[in-house]
């Protein structure tokens, strides 16, 4: 991946990435309600104003852990709330896999309830893929 520049949260959990068509967030343990929310806020404020139309998370580093129910509905909740994402100008691709993302997808659906365009990938290059596309 190319990313132009990179920044680490206060904790380091989370980088931040801004490539061509997206801004990748690469997290190193479960986003939650503290920092995680704040950095996604700033991802997504990242995208819109430099013309990207999608953001990338990146659990993939964090997919053998396992995340309550309640913590990947709040997760797609938070996704949600994120400016632009309900009115489909911003995309988001989630990266991850099993155990951290069950088969029904919680965090995804919760955040596609409200409108929200996002998707969920088990490899990057999918995910890349389907950001790119207009």
């Amino acid at each position: 991946m190319d990313g132009s520049t990179m920044t680490l949260s206060e904790d380091g959990n989370l980088e931040l990435a801004l490539h061509d068509a997206y801004v990748l967030i690469r997290a190193h343990r479960f986003i939650d309600t503290g920092s995680g929310l704040a950095l996604l806020q700033q991802a997504a404020n990242m995208a819109i104003r430099s013309g990207r139309r999608g953001l990338l998370i990146d659990l993939l580093p964090v997919s053998s852990q396992t995340a309550s129910t309640a913590l990947r509905y709040e997760f797609g909740e938070q996704l949600a709330a994120l400016p632009r994402l309900r009115s489909g100008s911003l995309r988001v691709a989630l990266v991850g896999k099993s155990p951290l993302f069950s088969q029904e997808g919680m965090a995804m659906l919760t955040a596609r309830n409200r409108g929200a365009d996002v998707s969920m990938f088990a490899e990057l290059e999918p995910a890349i893929e389907w950001l790119s596309d207009d």
